[in-house]
């Protein structure tokens, strides 16, 4: 049985099914990215020890970084040429090439929701166990993941906005990390502007 057909399958108490989530974000993906988002992200992992970056998502999806605020590191990806570079300080940069939307790195992954690790399939390890809708454009995905080969166990949650089109908080695997200050620019309809 594929992934999607499981979830649908293993979800179906939760009360939404993730496969409708998914099909319901990537519909408004298109109207909702159109414009820029900026956002702060802020990391506490499991011992305690925070990380502030700064993520920006530029016109349809075109590019999306995130630097730490002690500029120390950053990264971007740019969809188009699916090229991701990482810098880790000064004169250490790396750069690969067609390379997926780096969704191992929660902070970029929280300004494009389809990209964190909670939908099922062979490139996430995460699940979602239950979906509720808590309000109009926000909705929380608890995922479980197997864990040492035995029965699922809960390893995250996600707090999803629609209207942003961003995740506003993700729990995984003990780090948590939440959106502050999320803002989605309003660019102007340049055919209404001209005429």
């Amino acid at each position: 049985m594929n992934a999607p057909a499981a979830a649908a399958r293993d979800h179906a108490a939760s009360g939404m099914d993730p496969v409708a989530l998914i099909r319901f974000i990537a519909g408004l993906k298109d109207e909702r990215t159109r414009h820029p988002f900026t956002a702060s992200v802020r990391h506490v992992g499991q011992d305690g020890e925070s990380a502030h970056y700064r993520l920006e998502m530029w016109v349809d999806g075109a590019s999306a970084a995130c630097q730490s605020v002690d500029g120390g590191f950053s990264m971007r990806y740019t969809p188009a040429t699916r090229v991701l570079r990482i810098q880790e300080g000064p004169g250490r940069v790396h750069e690969e090439s067609d390379r997926a939307y780096p969704a191992g790195f929660p902070p970029l992954a929280m300004a494009n929701p389809l990209h964190l690790p909670i939908w099922g399939g062979p490139s996430n390890s995460g699940t979602p166990a239950s979906i509720t809708r808590i309000s109009r454009t926000r909705f929380e995905v608890l995922v479980n993941a197997p864990e040492d080969g035995g029965a699922p166990q809960r390893v995250g949650r996600a707090l999803i906005d629609t209207e942003l089109m961003a995740a506003l908080e993700f729990d995984w695997f003990g780090s948590r990390y939440l959106l502050e200050e999320p803002r989605r620019l309003v660019m102007p309809q340049w055919d209404t502007l001209l005429g």
